[in-house]
């Protein structure tokens, strides 16, 4: 009788055990009597925070942050745009459906429409915020799709400067938000949005600190 409750007690120790999401302190006499009861553990990476800074575009030139998004890779995609001035003042939104679509196409797609649009601000220089690396060294090495080859061509024209950074996503909260919406468009619809709508709850502020986790 003994025998039979141990080994049910240990069989629902180790079914119990997969549920459980606790952690422990890292010390030994923890381990021994996980190990005791058998109970499932394994090692955990601790996350270690980083700052993420956050600049405006100079005088004269007009941010654009850019994102895409798509519900798989390849599935139903969208691009978003959010422009800024120097002031970190939020001048409009663009949401672009794409249809079926890769998320790098999408991320593509979002400068590119971005950069054309801004030419309504009547700027000759573009500060463009991404936080895909890979999408911003294609660009730079002109090694697009050949889809999108005239319409890179066209845009960058325009300019007298286009300059680059990456931004993660913790500092582009505003048009990562934006580009969930725009892949719920049909395919060559758009949506243009003039100064800062009320759906735009948070942006991105000058000082202030962001994190991420790695």
């Amino acid at each position: 009788m003994l025998l039979f409750l141990g080994l049910v007690l240990e069989e629902e120790f180790i079914i119990n055990s997969i549920r459980m999401k606790g952690f422990m302190f890292n010390i030994v006499d923890d381990l021994r009597i996980l190990n005791y009861f058998k109970v499932q553990h394994r090692v955990c990476k601790n996350s270690t925070p980083v700052e993420i800074s956050w600049s405006p575009s100079e005088l004269g030139e007009i941010m654009i942050c850019c994102d895409g998004a798509s519900l798989g890779n390849q599935s139903q995609a969208g691009a978003s745009v959010s422009f800024k001035d120097s002031n970190s003042r939020v001048l409009g939104a663009l949401c672009v459906g794409l249809g079926w679509q890769t998320n790098f196409y999408a991320e593509v797609c979002a400068i590119i429409y971005g950069i054309i649009l801004a030419k309504i601000f009547n700027v000759k220089k573009i500060y463009v915020h991404s936080d895909s690396m890979s999408c911003i060294q294609a660009l730079q090495k002109g090694e697009l799709h050949w889809q999108l080859t005239p319409k890179w061509k066209m845009a960058y024209a325009f300019y007298n400067n286009v300059r680059y950074v990456h931004s993660y996503r913790e500092a582009n909260f505003t048009t990562d938000a934006l580009a969930k919406q725009a892949y719920l468009l049909v395919e060559d619809s758009y949506e243009f949005y003039e100064g800062r709508r009320m759906f735009i709850l948070a942006v991105e502020w000058l000082g202030e600190v962001y994190y991420r986790f790695k």
